[in-house]
């Protein structure tokens, strides 16, 4: 379990529903590196064409530039929430669900 950020006391003291929790955030980190991988693969694509093409092009040919500007995924950035609002809200319910059980008893 420790391999999913999840300790062996939450493991084996905690609600078994914790479980999900942690096997959830640990597959979004891993795509969150996939996603940071294919990124650098794409900008070094990019980068080698750019200059392939600027190492082969013809006399009086203008040259090619690299990007201005970083690459842009989200078109309307007032929609994004960060990761941490996306955390609260998409976990409240659940926290409170276990803070609940925990007043119980």
């Amino acid at each position: 379990m420790l391999a999913i950020g999840m300790t062996y006391d939450v493991f084996w003291y905690e609600d078994l529903d914790m479980t999900d929790i942690y096997i959830k955030a640990f597959k979004r980190k891993q795509s969150l590196g996939n996603f940071d991988a294919w990124l650098g693969g794409y900008y070094a694509y990019i980068a080698t064409s750019k200059a392939l093409a600027n190492g082969f092009r013809g006399k009086g040919q203008q040259a090619v530039g690299y990007l201005e500007k970083p690459l842009e995924f989200i078109t309307d950035k007032k929609k994004v929430l960060s990761d941490s609002e996306i955390a609260y809200h998409k976990f409240k319910p659940l926290i409170e669900h276990f803070n609940s059980k925990r007043k119980k008893g």
